[in-house]
């Protein structure tokens, strides 16, 4: 989902990550400098972040090239029927539809 095995755009490369409990971190290696892009339940999205169906994407650290947010949200979307969020009864109540 986050780029394994793809070409990325402009010679990143993936890198480390780690999943939490309400969000996964990736690290991207670009030709400028790593990129830490973070992944969230879209009800979690906060202004500028790029969303999918069911993701709230943010760059957390770094500058990625110009078409790679663009790049990553269509490959994790084209990915996400796979995907379920589990989440506590209480945090599904605050979830927006």
């Amino acid at each position: 989902m986050l780029g394994k095995g793809a070409q990325l755009p402009d010679g990143c490369k993936l890198g480390d990550g780690r999943v939490e409990y309400t969000f996964a971190e990736v690290g991207y290696a670009c030709r400028f400098g790593e990129v830490v892009v973070e992944l969230t339940h879209a009800s979690q999205a906060r202004a500028g972040d790029t969303e999918t169906e069911y993701f709230a994407i943010a760059v957390i650290d770094g500058s990625p090239p110009e078409s790679f947010t663009d790049w990553l949200a269509q490959r994790v979307y084209d990915r996400e029927e796979d995907f379920e969020w589990l989440m506590p009864e209480a945090a599904r109540e605050t979830a927006k539809p």
